[in-house]
């Protein structure tokens, strides 16, 4: 179980490779803010963060895909 207390950015700092104010950075910050955690619920958090960094990464380009066709980028379904 988490339990909240007092930490220092130096106790948990966030991983290389995250999103430079990215969504993955801001998940990691707030969440060692908040709590000290052990190394394996580091490394869900680091995996979460990472996750949050693709997800937005992702949804950047399909809104750049979406507005270089000028439209949406579903069509209709079988049932129109």
């Amino acid at each position: 179980m988490l339990h909240a207390v007092t930490t220092t950015p130096d106790q948990a700092p966030v991983p290389d490779g995250l999103l430079t104010d990215g969504p993955g950075e801001h998940l990691w910050t707030s969440v060692t803010a908040e709590y000290t955690l052990r190394p394996d619920e580091r490394r869900v958090l680091e995996d979460a963060a990472r996750l949050a960094d693709a997800i937005a990464d992702r949804d950047t380009l399909i809104a750049e895909l979406a507005a270089s066709i000028g439209g949406t980028l579903t069509g209709a379904g079988s049932q129109g």
